[in-house]
């Protein structure tokens, strides 16, 4: 007979780690479980197990998320990591998992949401959750390197001091100290523009082989997004910038062209608040 459970960080974690690498990614760390489950700055994840006596045979992470919407701090959690023992499939745990994290810790969010993969989105849509979509997808812009660019700095994301007053697309609650705990790998980079609280989150990166500027974080006023990108591609000279704005000028780019819609569930959302509801590139990328 299973049993369910919390999951003890002082005595499971190796476990986990062993079962999350098996049935989920062979390449999963330790490090990088402490990174994403114990260091993240709105709190510690949520984790439950599933035992076969004393054998971890299953496990479903939540971490928590926090947004700010019009001053009001907005709780959320996000189920993420999540493997079953082969041996075990087709006896419910993915399901049970799931309800124990809703139900039990219903008192410690608002709303939840979740990006699943192909294979896990039907389950979520037979669970009750809602596919969202903004109308934003994924975009591409063609580098216009006869356009003027904006002068910027490109700095350490460790070492910065962000000011008070960001203007962020994203409704994550983009504190400093979630900025540098999310970007903390030396990949990523901050290029700082000569207005003030105007800041690009990139990393240089390919699709299909070709060269490409991914930006993950767009701070600034919406009138100079555009010119930022731009201007960030051709520092790097390359052929396209891809990011998750809804960039509707095309006064700078030579082209700007969707690729793919993202793929976000909720599940108790407030009517007033999914009409909108935004994340940033950062926020949907596989890392988290």
């Amino acid at each position: 007979m299973l049993t369910y459970r919390a999951i003890d960080y002082k005595n499971d974690i190796e476990d986990v780690i062993d079962l999350l690498r098996k049935f989920l990614d062979p390449t999963f760390t330790k490090e990088y479980f402490k990174w994403k489950h114990l260091e993240n700055p709105f709190g510690k994840s949520i984790g439950l197990l599933a035992l076969d006596g004393d054998k971890v045979v299953g496990v479903r992470m939540f971490m928590i998320w926090k947004f700010k919407k019009d001053d009001r701090l907005i709780r959320a959690i996000r189920p993420v990591d999540t493997a079953t023992d082969a041996k075990y499939r087709g006896r419910g745990v993915f399901t049970q998992l799931t309800l124990d994290g809703l139900n039990n810790y219903r008192g410690k969010y608002d709303f939840v949401f979740n990006t699943p993969n192909k294979n896990s989105l039907p389950g979520n849509l037979k669970m009750g959750w809602q596919k969202f979509y903004n109308g934003i997808n994924f975009q591409i812009g063609l580098v216009n390197f006869f356009s003027k660019s904006l002068k910027f700095e490109i700095k350490s994301i460790e070492n910065f001091e962000f000011g008070p007053t960001l203007i962020n697309y994203s409704d994550t609650f983009c504190s400093k100290e979630f900025i540098k705990w999310r970007y903390q790998l030396t990949d990523y980079k901050l290029a700082c523009f000569e207005k003030p609280n105007h800041y690009l989150i990139y990393k240089q990166g390919k699709i299909k082989g070709l060269p490409i500027i991914i930006v993950y974080e767009i701070m600034g006023e919406v009138c100079m997004v555009e010119k930022m990108l731009n201007s960030l591609g051709k520092k790097y000279y390359v052929p396209g910038v891809y990011f998750y704005y809804p960039l509707n000028s095309g006064k700078i780019f030579i082209k700007s062209f969707s690729t793919s819609k993202p793929v976000i569930v909720v599940k108790n959302m407030e009517p007033k608040f999914n009409n909108q509801f935004r994340l940033s590139l950062g926020d949907l990328e596989s890392v988290i």
